[in-house]
């Protein structure tokens, strides 16, 4: 074979070659799904739940992708309205709408229907689980704590935004009476627990933290 005739056949190699590239990268990049599948649960099983205005049962639900609101109404128990988004990941989830139990009545309902409670129980379980997973994205040092050694405890409490906030304890061993050792100390331990917070990237700078003792206030 002449050089003409590799050169072509090159050339058409090269071709086909970018344009099964070019058509994967499109594919995967702009051939999106345009629904999302899920399943809905909610209690009172009982209740009136409505999608987007129109009656649903619990079980799988597709949606076409975009915002949609679910609500819920039964008698005794509080209406509820949630509205999901398909952006937010909820492919092949569970999407639970509870209503509260906040009569007499809509208590000793839930306990005479033990499948309400376990439903209500999974709800619980699967929005603590997000939450932590929520919080651990934001905040990873917490997975080393509580740390506690001989000269202080490093805890931490969550607010309702889920913010967090770090509690630290000092334990000097000096009398508190001897106010220029005590205060050392605690100095000392509060920099020992700046250090260990610093190196499992914590920057004090960002987060809240609570001294008990605080030296700062002495």
């Amino acid at each position: 074979m002449d050089s003409g005739k590799q050169r072509n056949l090159m050339i058409i190699g090269i071709g086909v070659f970018l344009a099964v590239v070019i058509g994967v990268w499109y594919f995967t990049n702009q051939v999106k799904p345009t629904s999302t599948t899920f399943t809905l649960s909610y209690s009172p099983m009982d209740s009136t739940v409505l999608l987007d205005g129109q009656p649903v049962k619990a079980g799988k639900i597709t949606v076409k992708n975009g915002s949609h609101t679910l609500s819920g109404k039964r008698q005794y128990f509080t209406d509820v309205t949630r509205t999901i988004n398909t952006d937010n990941d909820i492919a092949d989830s569970t999407i639970f709408l509870i209503l509260s139990a906040d009569t007499p009545e809509a208590q000793q309902y839930i306990l005479d229907h033990p499948d309400e409670y376990k439903i209500r129980e999974g709800a619980s379980d699967t929005q603590v689980t997000k939450d932590n997973d929520q919080l651990i994205a934001k905040y990873p040092f917490v997975q080393y704590l509580p740390y506690e050694t001989l000269d202080y405890d490093i805890e931490y409490h969550t607010n309702k935004d889920l913010t967090v906030e770090l509690d630290v304890t000092l334990k000097p061993i000096a009398n508190p009476a001897d106010t220029g050792s005590y205060k050392d100390e605690l100095e000392g331990y509060k920099k020992d627990a700046l250090d260990y917070m610093t190196s499992n990237g914590i920057d004090p700078a960002k987060v809240k933290i609570n001294w008990s003792p605080d030296p700062s206030k002495l």
